[in-house]
């Protein structure tokens, strides 16, 4: 029986490497065309998916603004909302006097009439509005900065000034102005800080002044022993 040359041998295997790499060559041309015909396509919808989350980011910030100043319109502005703005941004009436524990150490006493607002922002606890438009607000968070520092961060948006603290052990007293869409305020405020929490007790009026303001802390606020 006869041999088969060499050389018919190595042409074999290269006329098979070549079949073989057209081929991948063909599929993969199939492939790119195919990408190419369908991408417009996809990035069009990935597009589409990006705007309506960045759209939907760019609310949400929003209505957390409008939120957290809500209480910053006058009594009568809270009072026309509507009841389904009044829900969505936990706002309620209190029907009687009412005694509010805090924490563990402090209770809030809030009169019949008042407006009170618990929208779960990541640090306003909750707020309070009177019919002759006192603002009362309860910040708290944990955080190893300053009393100062932190309450400067909390009315960042507000143009602070007149800052003043007076510090007592754990305790801060702070008497401040800010203003909210060209409506100047009166603020003072009792914080504390225990550990690396942190509580701040802000009362805020376009009328009353800052010794009026602490009167009111002392009016509202009551702390008792563990």
């Amino acid at each position: 029986m006869s041999e088969t040359p060499v050389w018919r041998n190595v042409l074999s295997i290269l006329v098979t490497c070549f079949l073989v790499i057209r081929l991948l060559y063909t599929c993969s041309n199939m492939n790119n065309r195919n990408s190419s015909a369908i991408n417009p396509e996809i990035m069009n919808f990935q597009d589409t998916q990006k705007i309506m989350r960045e759209s939907m980011e760019r609310n949400k910030k929003l209505q957390k603004i409008f939120s957290n100043n809500i209480m910053y319109k006058t009594y009568q502005g809270v009072d026309s909302l509507s009841a389904v703005m009044k829900d969505n941004y936990g706002i309620l009436k209190i029907e009687k006097d009412t005694s509010i524990v805090v924490d563990f150490t402090t209770t809030i006493n809030i009169p019949k009439g008042f407006y009170l607002q618990k929208n779960h922002d990541d640090t306003l606890r909750m707020a309070f509005k009177s019919p002759e438009n006192l603002n009362i607000f309860i910040h708290d968070f944990q955080s190893k900065d300053t009393l100062a520092s932190n309450f400067k961060i909390l009315k960042r948006d507000k143009d602070l000034q007149k800052f003043k603290e007076q510090k007592v052990s754990i305790f801060s007293m702070i008497t401040y102005n800010i203003t909210n869409d060209t409506k100047k305020y009166n603020g003072y405020a009792f914080c504390f800080k225990v550990e690396d929490y942190q509580s701040f007790y802000e009362f805020e009026s376009p009328n009353l002044t800052s010794d009026q303001l602490r009167e009111k802390v002392h009016d509202y606020l009551h702390f008792r022993k563990k």
